[in-house]
């Protein structure tokens, strides 16, 4: 009986001791995480920039300071800052430090065209923007500056600018601040840690909120699956303003590995040097990215890349001959085809591929089953889940799910929508808009998408945008359609099929000019086709089906 009572005893204190680990782990922030890494391993490497290097302690020290100086210039808890820049050690560090200041980083893509970067500004109220000197210089010298900017960090300490009506900060400058910033500040894991902007088919982008919560699932994952360590060491080949590139930039803090970055990840000679040269065992990527290195054999197989461990393709279809040939090359290499909108924290299906060799290369790869917390359905048009095997919208539930779209409740209510499956929950779940199916052993199955957008190179991309940016040029177009082409390589090419007003001269490349003075690099068509006119529909609407069919044979 005794011994009983003792079993009973012993019982209850692990559960207690449980209850105690977890309630701490909740608590437990991305940039807590941190800190806790500079505690334990602060001496060890945690940033690579091409020769330069930044401890864990270095960066604990600097992310404080950064939270340090954004409450002294009065930043509210919530409040949202911009990030514009080359990827850098600091740029990594002002992430954190927003973080630890309470509030929400913004990361800002350093060749939006001016209008885009305001449009953004604008549309989250942005107060403190960090910048590069190109931008800093736009930001300055523009006449129509957003009425809410009121400071300008600039990254480097050259360059001689007017600030007029802003405040002018030198990233150096915050050196000389605290590195205990007031706990005063110190967010909840539901509050709001950095918004993604994503394309917007009404020619606004859509810009996606993550919480703590949403990061503190995903980098749970990571550590549970893929095992991230001490010893791992990441090669961060995506941009910042990507989302995928969260899982270097997170992972780092909650495993202690070492991250790489590389600004120029579309020169695949500079990847695989950097993953050779440091011997990286983790790379996450793009489908692009691994189809340029298979598809190269003779630059790939110069580089020896045996240390790779880990890699996973994701945020686009993965041709499965890919995957296969890249197996071929590196057969030691654990392989990932992941699945996740920006609106569900980077990722949340998985599939490992534990025999690529078996990979069948004329059937798409599942995208899996959902990582833990999180839950996947697909469900009719009636709101009821398919039958195993059938069709329907994929819908997504848990703490993956992001908090909406800032400041767009017309687009947050359209996509975040009450649980269908059990509505007394009065829970929201996130609507994908993709097309998929579940087999019979619960592992889901991509089949596309059910509007307009498209993916390509890995990006999100409303069609309805790139026809915005090409009406504006009325004095040379008289019509235009915009398609996506599939394309083995990229996933989908862009094509923009115009007819000419009369007497117009614009050719392939003042068009291509133009856009980009209004889109994003990512979105500037990949090819233009001039014709005398585009074919009709009987209700006479541009026939795009025609043209997808006309142009993919």
């Amino acid at each position: 009986m005794l011994r009983r009572r003792s079993l009973v005893s012993q019982a209850s204190g692990l559960r207690e001791w449980l209850c105690y680990a977890l309630a701490r782990a909740m608590h437990n922030l991305i940039f807590d995480q941190l800190s806790q890494r500079a505690q334990e391993q602060g001496e060890r490497i945690a940033i690579r920039v091409d020769d330069r290097e930044m401890t864990f302690a270095q960066a604990d020290s600097l992310h404080k300071k950064v939270a340090s100086f954004l409450i002294e210039l009065g930043t509210a808890k919530g409040e949202r800052i911009g990030l514009i820049g080359p990827k850098s050690e600091a740029f990594v560090c002002a992430q954190y430090g927003t973080l630890r200041a309470g509030a929400c980083y913004v990361p800002i893509d350093k060749t939006f065209p001016i209008e885009r970067t305001f449009q953004i500004v604008e549309d989250c109220q942005i107060r403190t923007i960090f910048a590069d000197a190109s931008n800093v210089e736009r930001i300055l010298g523009s006449a129509d500056k957003p009425a809410c900017l009121e400071n300008v960090v600039a990254w480097s300490d050259d360059g001689d600018y007017e600030a007029g009506e802003l405040v002018l900060h030198r990233f150096s400058s915050v050196e000389n601040y605290s590195d205990a910033p007031s706990v005063a500040h110190r967010p909840v894991d539901t509050d709001l840690a950095y918004i993604m902007y994503t394309s917007g088919s009404t020619g606004k982008p859509k810009g996606v909120m993550l919480s703590h919560r949403n990061i503190l699932t995903y980098v749970e994952w990571c550590m549970a699956e893929l095992g991230l360590g001490p010893d791992d060491i990441m090669v961060n080949v995506a941009p910042f303003t990507f989302d995928i590139s969260g899982m270097e930039i997170f992972g780092m803090a909650a495993s202690g590995a070492q991250m790489i970055l590389i600004e120029n990840q579309t020169r695949i000679t500079t990847v695989l040097d950097a993953a050779q040269r440091h011997k990286a065992t983790f790379m996450a990527t793009v489908p692009t990215v691994i189809g340029t290195m298979v598809n190269n054999p003779r630059v790939f197989g110069r580089y020896d890349l045996s240390s790779l461990r880990t890699i996973i393709s994701g945020a686009a279809v993965c041709p499965p001959v890919f995957l296969k040939t890249l197996h071929e090359h590196l057969p030691t290499a654990q392989l990932y085809n992941l699945y996740g909108p920006t609106e569900a924290t980077i990722y949340c299906l998985y599939h490992r591929i534990d025999d690529a060799a078996a990979i069948e290369v004329d059937k798409p790869l599942p995208i899996g089953i959902p990582f833990e917390n999180t839950e996947a359905y697909v469900v009719t048009a009636d709101g009821k889940e398919a039958p195993v095997g059938g069709e329907g919208e994929l819908i997504l539930r848990g703490s993956h799910v992001a908090l909406g779209y800032f400041g767009n409740e017309e687009k947050t209510k359209a996509a975040f929508k009450l649980f269908p499956l059990q509505p007394h929950l009065n829970e929201m779940v996130y609507y994908t808009g993709d097309v998929a199916r579940r087999d019979a052993h619960g592992v889901f199955h991509f089949l596309g998408r059910n509007d307009d957008m498209v993916k390509s190179r890995g990006y999100r991309i409303e069609l309805n945008e790139i026809d915005l940016a090409l009406s504006a040029l009325t004095d040379d177009l008289e019509s235009f359609a915009v398609i996506a082409i599939p394309d083995e390589l990229i996933e989908n090419k862009l094509v923009a099929v115009v007819v000419r007003k009369s007497g117009s001269e614009m050719d392939e490349k003042q068009l291509k000019a133009a856009c980009k003075e209004r889109l994003p690099a990512y979105m500037v068509p990949d090819v233009v086709e001039f014709r005398d006119a585009l074919p009709q529909t009987s209700s006479g609407k541009i026939n795009k089906k025609a043209l997808v069919q006309e142009l993919s044979a």
